[in-house]
């Protein structure tokens, strides 16, 4: 399933955005932040919705999640096949949007949904205008040095809340420090929050859109 939210369908769009929801939650859960970091462009944002699947670390229970986390903690033990599966999703509905070379495309997502778009970000083949990536971590570093990765030169904004007690605010830190060590170009952001989005963070989010949606 799929929900989808632009500004006006009777004008070009500026960009598309792919945001992935959280662990529990479904894809409605942003539509009404969308305008708020949006505005002014007319940005096209795809929100897919994550299977209902058992999962580990709630005793087996079915959970709307992109995969199965096995353990928690400083690091996360994850179903790598699932993973594999949702970034194979996420490269699926890109492609079906068919975009012309010069339409700017974000991948972006919260928690869960932020840490596969931290996947799709450093292993498909695909070359975003952005990723942005929200209260969440890093599962699978870049193979690939900037200098040959399709990303390489691609602005990473990560934003995490120092309260978060869902996932630890060292893990965000930590991934975002990876992904610099690497050379990647990574903005990390830290909020007076716990797991969740806040209005300054949404207007950040929408200055950097500015940059990157902007002729």
């Amino acid at each position: 399933m799929l929900t989808a939210y632009s500004r006006s369908a009777q004008h070009p769009v500026d960009g598309v955005m792919v945001l992935l929801h959280g662990l529990g939650a479904d894809g409605h859960d942003f539509v009404d932040l969308v305008p708020e970091f949006s505005k002014p462009f007319n940005l096209k944002v795809l929100l897919p919705h994550a299977p209902v699947q058992p999962l580990t670390i709630a005793a087996g229970e079915p959970v709307t999640s992109w995969y199965d986390i096995l353990s928690t903690g400083q690091k996360r033990v994850i179903n790598q096949e699932q993973l594999a599966h949702s970034v194979s999703r996420v490269h699926h509905i890109i492609q079906d949007q068919q975009l012309d070379a010069d339409t700017p495309l974000v991948i972006a997502g919260f928690s869960q949904g932020g840490a596969v778009a931290l996947e799709c970000f450093s292993h498909l083949p695909v070359t975003f205008s952005g990723c942005l990536a929200m209260s969440t971590y890093l599962i699978n570093p870049p193979t690939q040095s900037p200098e040959k990765h399709p990303n390489g030169q691609t602005p990473v904004l990560m934003q995490h809340g120092i309260q978060d007690p869902v996932v630890p605010y060292a893990l965000g830190e930590q991934s975002a420090q990876q992904l610099q060590d690497q050379g990647f170009d990574v903005h990390f952001e830290s909020y007076s929050m716990q797991h969740q989005v806040c209005l300054e963070q949404l207007k950040s989010i929408q200055h950097w859109l500015h940059h990157l949606l902007s002729p």
